[in-house]
């Protein structure tokens, strides 16, 4: 799981609930909120990656406490206000630009008053290159502090061989 994720919730700031994990890939990050006590809806488009999350799950005996959608996360169909939590660990800077507001959107409407919404992404401090988008600190608040407060904005890492430069927000 990511380890700043993981730092954020042994803070106990976050309030337990229903979480969705956004771009869950294998689903170390469900996995984590779930062994943490969330009820955790575990969404991405691959569905091979959901196959093998929910066989991870499984093998970490949290799989009753996780749902895994194989679904575009922008077609994702959660009732208003449903979640305290939201996490993105590496799906913001696949969605085009002409997407990013319906992305917005839809995490504002997923969650509950006082929800939490927690971003990894990566930086502009990545070489320019092919691949995902990268995000400067002030075009991230440009998108995101008409609808949500900032607890924090920190430089990151990517875990991994590679370790790209993530902005966390």
């Amino acid at each position: 799981p990511d380890s700043d994720l993981a730092r954020w919730l042994e803070s106990g700031k976050i309030p337990l609930g229903r979480a969705a994990d956004l771009g869950a890939g294998l689903g170390h990050d469900a996995i984590l909120l779930a062994k943490k006590g969330f009820q955790v809806l575990a969404v991405d488009i691959a569905a091979g990656a959901v196959k093998m999350a929910s066989a991870n799950a499984s093998l970490a005996e949290v799989g009753d406490k996780i749902e895994f959608l194989a679904e575009d996360a922008l077609k994702l169909s959660v009732p208003e206000a449903s979640l305290s939590l939201v996490v993105d660990r590496g799906l913001l800077h696949f969605i085009s630009p002409a997407n990013r507001q319906a992305y917005i959107d839809l995490i504002v409407l997923m969650l509950a008053p006082r929800g939490h919404f927690f971003l990894k992404t990566f930086s502009e401090k990545e070489p320019p290159g092919p691949g995902p988008a990268r995000f400067t600190q002030k075009q991230l608040e440009e998108l995101f502090l008409p609808c949500f407060d900032f607890l924090e904005f920190k430089d990151s890492l990517f875990a991994g061989p590679a370790k790209p430069k993530a902005a966390l927000s």
